[in-house]
Formats: structure tokens, C-alpha cells, sequence
């Protein structure tokens, strides 16, 4: 009979086990901590900094950097890393700035890269521009840079 109960209760928590990881399905960052990550940067870009733009269709400014202080203004460019590049999404639809939390479809950038940190990443021209199209989900994207083909 003990043998029989310790049975029922192994069932019992592998069913609680089952039905807890068939709960959490996909493996998405859902916190809306405002990211958009972009990769397939060239190894020749490793070092280089990025910043991005985007209008969303409801006419949304999105920026995305490294670093924002909305106190000062001053805005860090993310730095490229094994081909890889995370920044921080803000939007702003006048007023401060704030933490971009949307799910927009479609939404594409300019993606300005730079050799060296310029001291104002919206009016120091870039060295490389890139466009990549992303779809939010709560906030936070993950996108392949395409580079341009030349014709």
C-alpha cells in the first residue's frame, strides 16, 4: 500500500512538473524591458557603435542607443560585439522620452553605425547606414541585419 502511495504522489508532481513547463511556452523575453538586439553585424564591425531610428505606422518616434539619461539628454551608442549589438528602445511622442513597451509589426530602422562614439549620435553621420525591419513583442526584438546587396 505504501508502494502504491508513493506512486499516486510521483504521478502527482510529475503532472504539476508537465503541465507548469506546457504553461511557459516560448522562450520570449516578455518583460517589456524596451530591446531590440540586432545581429549578423560584419566581424570587421566588431568595436564599432550603433544607433538606430524608426517611425512606427502610429507615427511614433522610436531611438534606440545604449544608454539615455533623460535628465541630461545625453544619449551612449551601443557597441558592437561579436557581431551582435543590444540597445535600449525608447519612444517619444513629444514630452519625455520613455521606455518603448509596444508590440508594433513592421516597424523598420535606420541602423547608423560609427567608427568611433560620436558626441551627438543624431547629427554626427554615420559611416555605415543599414535598414532592418523588426515586429515587437511587448517591447523587445531580435532581427538579422540584411546588409545591402550592390546591383
Amino acid at each position: 500500500m505504501k508502494n502504491f502511495l508513493k506512486l499516486i504522489g510521483i504521478i502527482a508532481i510529475t503532472i504539476v512538473i508537465g503541465f507548469t513547463m506546457a504553461a511557459c511556452g516560448e522562450t520570449v523575453d516578455e518583460s517589456g524591458t524596451a530591446k531590440l538586439t540586432i545581429t549578423g553585424f560584419d566581424f570587421s564591425d566588431n568595436g564599432k557603435y550603433v544607433q538606430a531610428n524608426a517611425t512606427t505606422d502610429k507615427d511614433i518616434y522610436l531611438f534606440a542607443v545604449a544608454k539615455y539619461d533623460s535628465g541630461t539628454r545625453n544619449v551612449e551608442c551601443g557597441v558592437i560585439t561579436n557581431r551582435i549589438v543590444t540597445l535600449t528602445v525608447w519612444e517619444h511622442e513629444g514630452g519625455t522620452p520613455a521606455l518603448y513597451t509596444g508590440s508594433d509589426k513592421d516597424v523598420v530602422f535606420d541602423v547608423y553605425v560609427f567608427d568611433t562614439e560620436p558626441a551627438d549620435p543624431f547629427t554626427t553621420p554615420p559611416a555605415i547606414t543599414e535598414t532592418v525591419t523588426v515586429s515587437f513583442k511587448k517591447g523587445v526584438a531580435i532581427i538579422g541585419l540584411v546588409p545591402a546587396v550592390a546591383p
